[in-house]
């Protein structure tokens, strides 16, 4: 069995002609292509629309719902 040694020079010379060996890194989906992606699925659209029901029904976001992020801290 032959035993292949690949020198200094060869390496290099074979990076420089081929690059690194690896996969190109995947094309990631574009944004409208990601909602409609999202929007295909069922339980989506049923939670889109309750969400939307919601509000036409209160006429305003329900409490619950509403982002904490500012209010840390208060307890009201």
């Amino acid at each position: 069995m032959a035993r292949y040694v690949l020198t200094a020079f060869a390496y290099s010379t074979l990076l420089a002609e081929h690059g690194l060996n690896e996969l190109p890194a995947p094309k990631q989906p574009s944004v409208p292509v990601r909602v409609m992606r999202q929007l295909a699925d069922p339980l989506s659209i049923m939670l889109l629309a309750a969400g939307l029901v919601t509000l036409l029904v209160l006429g305003e976001v329900p409490e619950s719902a509403r982002h904490p992020a500012g209010e840390r801290g208060h307890r009201g």
